[in-house]
């Protein structure tokens, strides 16, 4: 159970990771 919670906090860090990337993306393009 630890482990899926974990998995899924990491997944969620990771796609607020990847929005805030996307923002910077489209900021310098």
């Amino acid at each position: 159970v630890d482990a899926i919670h974990i998995l899924s906090r990491n997944r969620r860090f990771t796609s607020m990771l990847s929005y805030h990337l996307q923002e910077d993306m489209d900021r310098l393009l």
